[in-house]
């Protein structure tokens, strides 16, 4: 962040994982005991926020309101605004009432005090089912893979943030072993970072002993996902992701069993939450692939 911005605004980063999250007034509430530990002009909120519980905790909608007016006030009287960065966007607002969700669109469109930022692995169908609260109120962005020289600045300049000579010297000096990671991840930007991360703690390693932590690190990430996929989707993903190439639908059926109508139907939904990539080849006989192939 430039000097100019961080006078008057505020990062917000949330743990990947916020299990805690289950309402909109503890999210406000998780907001100010981030902001009381990065900014002294915020000390006591948590505490005076917990007052309000006494007073109105029976009353879920006046709380929330309460809180989150607390805080726009503080921000005020600070000069500052806060932009909330979110990971696992989805995990979080799928666990809110659908009340809670209404009020967090009302107050995105309503607050000058804060904007948020959010990632999200998988598609997110509410962002495009027109009586869903969260319907064009975001502008989506879809993050493609890295190409070489993009993930030589982003990791040069975790290091560099991170005072990290030593993972510069290897990614200025062993650029294939980068470049073999960047290839079999695809460029997946969160999968880079934690290669930095695999850099920093095993610097003496090589491009298969990178592999092998970061397969290990992720597979409760990908385990998560294909646990919450219906059974058909699951027998298909499993289908293309056991073999190298990318697939046709006759392939899959081979595998699966199942018949090509419904293997068609399920790769339609597959490919518009983007966990399969369909490879347009000239004829009606498409071929597919794993989005994220790592």
């Amino acid at each position: 962040m430039t000097p100019k911005l961080a006078k008057r605004l505020i990062p917000v980063l949330f743990n990947e994982e916020e299990y805690g999250l289950d309402r909109l007034s503890r999210f406000w509430e998780r907001v100010a005991e981030i902001l009381e530990d990065k900014c002294t002009e915020f000390n006591g909120i948590p505490e005076e926020m917990d007052a309000f519980y006494s007073k109105y905790g029976e009353n879920e909608e006046t709380f929330e309101r309460a809180v989150f007016r607390l805080l726009s006030e503080r921000l005020q009287k600070a000069g500052k605004k806060i932009v909330l960065l979110i990971d696992n966007f989805g995990d979080i607002f799928r666990r809110f009432k659908m009340p809670d969700v209404q009020r967090l669109r009302e107050v995105l469109q309503t607050s000058s005090d804060l904007r948020l930022i959010a990632a999200t692995p998988t598609v997110l169908n509410e962002f495009y089912d027109g009586k869903h609260p969260f319907y064009e109120i975001f502008r989506v962005v879809h993050l493609r893979g890295l190409h070489a020289e993009e993930v030589r600045t982003l990791l040069l300049k975790l290091a560099e943030s991170e005072h990290q000579q030593a993972v510069k010297d290897i990614i200025e000096n062993k650029l294939g072993r980068v470049e073999a990671l960047r290839r079999l991840t695809g460029g997946v930007i969160r999968t880079i970072v934690l290669l930095f991360e695999v850099f920093v703690d095993d610097r003496k390693g090589d491009a298969f002993h990178d592999l092998q932590i970061i397969a290990d690190r992720l597979t409760p990430l990908y385990k998560h996902r294909m646990d919450d996929l219906p059974t058909q989707q699951k027998q298909i993903v499993d289908a293309i992701a056991m073999a190298w190439d990318a697939v046709s639908v006759k392939e899959i059926c081979r595998h699966t069993r199942l018949d090509s109508k419904t293997v068609s139907a399920q790769l339609s939904q597959l490919s518009e939450e983007e966990i399969v990539e369909r490879i347009l080849t000239g004829t009606k006989n498409h071929l597919y692939r794993i989005g994220e192939r790592f």
